[in-house]
């Protein structure tokens, strides 16, 4: 991770400070000495760590009385080496005959994450996104091909990015199910309410481009202000909705009623917008403490809402008038052109008449 650009200030805490005796044990030789793995274990655990077998009062006082090899012989790996376990044959193995042992360095507390060990590195950023930094971090884990049992994994702004992610999702799609519920309670209709969210798809693509305009990052603060992007964006075509369905209950035709309604609602549409974007301009050119997150939901909201109040103008009247046609449209008008006799079809033969 040192080598990677954009990442600075690269710590472990992992720090090997600790000395230790390390056995290897041969399994396989073990096992033909008749040497079981659990009774070596205890035994070097008694003579190196020591077991409890006494305690010792003094007045007040009282004191533990342990019994382990002295410090000169379990510090050295060829003494202990020498030692004898039992073994299944009652004939005593001596530990080197079965085991390696050898001191090595250590660190000097095992820190664990799930009930598993783990490692931690530490590394911060400068200059670069944090999806950039991950990317790159998953490559260089790919590069070290971890043995079986070995997994890496991200905490800290890393995981809270990914569960920022996958909960962004889960509010998408939420919040389109019960906008859909909201405007079909409100027009009394399966369709019109498929109009109005047209609007939805238009304004995810129009605040990524106002964000990279801006040469800004997607992180929680965007997609926040994607997710009121969707909310605002909306009102527009239902203004246009609403009152295009009011003109043609009062008897006009559908497509005058679509211009008209265009040419009166565009006047609320602009006066909402600019307020919107009026609201918006302190916090995206704001100073301070949190600015910069703050800046980035400012800018998907104004650039979003400038994009989508042109594209709304144009294809919310389009897709009106298709749902609108789909609505009005059966099946029976296809089969009945079906059976429809054609104007280029000939007379029916008469009897007696042989064809050339």
């Amino acid at each position: 991770l040192r080598t990677m650009r954009g990442i600075v200030d690269v710590d472990t805490y992992f720090e090997p400070t600790q000395q230790e005796l390390r056995v290897n044990i041969d399994r396989a030789r073990a096992a033909d000495l008749g040497v079981a793995i659990d009774s070596l274990a205890a035994n070097l655990r008694t003579l190196v760590g020591g077991e409890e077998v006494s305690r010792f009062k003094e007045g007040d006082d009282q004191y533990v009385v342990r019994l382990r090899l002295d410090e000169q012989y379990r510090n050295d790996p060829a003494t202990m080496g020498e030692l004898l376990v039992p073994s299944a044959s009652q004939r005593p193995v001596r530990v080197s005959d079965i085991a390696q042992l050898r001191m090595e360095r250590a660190p000097a507390s095992i820190d664990r994450y799930n009930r598993q060990r783990n490692i931690t590195i530490t590394g911060s950023l400068d200059g670069i996104p944090l999806v950039e930094a991950l990317a790159g971090a998953r490559q260089k884990i790919d590069e070290v091909n971890l043995k079986p049992g070995y997994q890496a994994g991200f905490s800290s702004s890393a995981r809270t990015l990914e569960e920022a992610s996958n909960d962004f999702i889960l509010a998408v799609v939420l919040a389109v199910v019960f906008i859909y519920m909201v405007l079909a309670s409100q027009f009394n209709s399966f369709i019109h309410p498929l109009t109005i969210m047209t609007a939805l798809p238009l304004s995810l693509p129009a605040g990524l481009l106002a964000l990279m305009a801006m040469g800004m990052t997607l992180n929680v603060y965007s997609a926040i202000g994607l997710m009121m992007l969707f909310g605002i964006v909306k009102k527009n075509s239902i203004l246009q909705v609403d009152y295009t369905n009011t003109l043609r209950a009062q008897g006009m035709e559908r497509h005058e009623a679509l211009i008209v309604a265009n040419h009166v609602r565009l006047r609320p549409i602009l006066m909402t917008t600019i307020s919107i974007i009026a609201g918006m301009l302190p916090i995206a050119f704001g100073k301070g403490a949190g600015a910069g997150s703050r800046a980035s939901m400012a800018v998907t909201i104004i650039g979003g809402q400038m994009l989508c109040l042109l594209l709304t103008l144009l294809i919310t009247p389009v897709v009106y008038s298709y749902f609108d046609d789909l609505r009005e449209w059966k099946p029976s008008r296809l089969f009945a052109g079906l059976r429809r006799p054609g104007k280029g079809t000939a007379a029916p033969e008469t009897p007696g008449e042989t064809p050339a």
